[in-house]
């Protein structure tokens, strides 16, 4: 990670120096999360704890930080709305920036998968066939799985 990080770190540095750097944007994320930090579970909301960063001359807006609830998922619809395009195929992602955004995540794993908002969090495990974790209480509805079964039945579908 430290390689990493220090060649990020030495490319931005040097297009800042370049003329194309003020209509430049660099979205840096990840694709996934990890254990490894913190040494959480595989199912646990803190795994799938991912930053995203945006860097770049071409930002109107700097040194701000966001920490909304928010997935993968979002960064496409967040990006074209901050370029007025229309995105209607992206029916799963929603623009982070915009004044009516909801936070919330949904994420996968192996076999199982997570919701996170503002107000719950659930994980359920599919190899025990049960949510390992539910808050604020036990006796929420089954949003995740109803989640799961949506997407499951779209993709199915085309």
């Amino acid at each position: 990670m430290h390689y990493t990080d220090a060649c990020l770190g030495e490319f931005i540095e040097q297009a800042k120096k370049t003329t194309w750097w003020d209509q430049t944007l660099i979205v840096v994320t990840a694709d996934h999360g990890t254990t490894q930090i913190k040494n959480t579970s595989n199912g646990q909301k803190e795994t799938f704890h991912i930053p995203l960063l945006w860097l770049g001359g071409a930002l109107a807006v700097t040194d701000t930080v966001i920490s909304s609830i928010s997935c993968q998922l979002d960064l496409a619809p967040t990006l074209l709305a901050q370029l007025n395009i229309n995105h209607p195929e992206y029916v799963y992602g929603r623009n982070i920036l915009s004044t009516h955004y909801q936070p919330r995540a949904y994420y996968s794993y192996g076999d199982g998968f997570g919701l996170v908002s503002d107000s719950i969090s659930q994980v359920y495990n599919g190899e025990i066939n049960a949510y390992t974790h539910q808050y604020p209480s036990d006796t929420l509805p089954d949003y995740g799985r109803a989640i799961y079964q949506f997407i499951s039945n779209d993709f199915l579908s085309k």
